[in-house]
């Protein structure tokens, strides 16, 4: 059982409770470009978002999915997402050509591109 101490008073986690962790990169994935798009709920009510660019979230994948202390099991799962994003956006968004430059992407990053464009 995990317990926080806040200023306004205790939390307490049970075993299975689910308890956010640190995700590398995390912070130049919030700092890419974003998009704006429409998704549909439940009801059929339209949600306006705003999201990363979706060439952005690929290569955040691909990366992560190649860092060596990356827990064994999330690294297939992290390049399946990456391929999986970057087919989409090559089929269906023609208009974000994986071959601009993605100025807020580091170098590391940006050498996930031949693992993704086919």
């Amino acid at each position: 059982m995990l317990r926080l101490r806040l200023a306004f008073g205790v939390i307490t986690f049970s075993e299975s409770d689910l308890v956010a962790t640190e995700v590398p990169g995390l912070q130049w994935l919030l700092n890419s470009p974003k998009l704006d798009a429409v998704a549909i709920d439940e009801d059929g009510w339209p949600v306006p978002m705003r999201v990363p660019d979706p060439r952005a979230f690929a290569l955040h994948k691909a990366w992560l999915s190649g860092l060596p202390l990356r827990e064994p099991i999330k690294k297939p799962r992290d390049l399946d997402q990456a391929q999986a994003v970057a087919q989409l956006v090559q089929d269906e968004m023609p208009h974000l050509p994986f071959e601009s430059t993605l100025t807020s992407l580091h170098g590391d990053v940006r050498k996930m591109l031949p693992m993704l464009i086919r």
